[in-house]
């Protein structure tokens, strides 16, 4: 009898109970903070938010890990979270050029043109399978950090927590500045706004998923989920990097 399915069924199993954990963890707190912070209401209000904005920074994000995995093959790189940060970075530079440019005030069509190649290359990559099961107490830790952090990404800037004085770097900076150079027609130093010189590969993204959604607030929402869905792969890629140092004990 061939013992290797009984081999792949267990690291699948334990992967599998470690995404469930993870999901639940992420899931409970996620609803607890915003209830505690605004009630059922706002339980409501996030899970609308989430809805409409959520699909727009996935598109974004599968197209950058489109990217990244055609660059790790050709790099001779593994991890799933390497591929997602190169992608990441990838997808910034090629944010920047095209906004420096104007096509992000061509429309709808001219930014989904620019998503399309990473769909593209995705549909084509091997993916690599991850081998080790993840341990419990880890699920739960990295569910209750993603549910804090979109709990946070799914309201208004600065109203779940008073800090940066009530949100001002994000409301007059981050997010501000790639309203203005949707208006402007293309990535620019404004000159009532200070904070349109500085480099910006992040504003560039946000520019970037600001033109395919008029709402603001939908708009602004799925940038706060994309910002939230960085700092879990910067956290993932830093894991796998120790994990390759120290080994599979870390």
């Amino acid at each position: 009898m061939d013992a290797r399915p009984a081999k792949i069924q267990g690291p699948r199993r334990a992967r599998a109970r470690g995404w469930l954990l993870t999901c639940l963890a992420a899931i409970a707190t996620l609803v607890s903070l915003v209830r505690l912070d605004g009630g059922g209401e706002a339980v409501r209000s996030a899970g609308h938010a989430l809805m409409q904005a959520a699909p727009l920074a996935a598109a974004w994000l599968v197209s950058a890990f489109g990217l990244g995995s055609a660059l790790c093959a050709r790099l001779g790189m593994t991890g799933l979270a390497t591929r997602f940060a190169l992608g990441i970075a990838t997808m910034l530079a090629v944010d920047q050029w095209c906004g420096t440019a104007g096509l992000f005030g061509l429309g709808v069509w001219a930014p989904l043109a620019v998503l399309a190649p990473g769909w593209w290359l995705l549909a084509r990559a091997r993916l690599p399978a991850t081998a080790e099961g993840a341990a419990s107490w880890a699920s739960l830790a990295w569910g209750a950090a993603a549910g804090a952090m979109l709990a946070a990404a799914l309201v208004p800037a600065g109203y779940m927590w008073s800090t940066e004085f009530g949100g001002y770097d994000a409301l007059s900076y981050h997010l501000q500045v790639p309203r203005e150079w949707l208006l402007a027609g293309s990535m620019r130093p404004l000159p009532h706004l200070a904070y349109a010189g500085l480099p910006n590969f992040v504003e560039g993204a946000f520019m970037h998923l600001m033109s395919l959604r008029a709402d603001v607030r939908e708009a602004a929402i799925a940038c706060q989920l994309l910002h939230a869905a960085m700092a879990m792969v910067a956290a993932a890629t830093l894991r796998e990097a120790v994990r390759g140092v120290g080994g599979n004990a870390i």
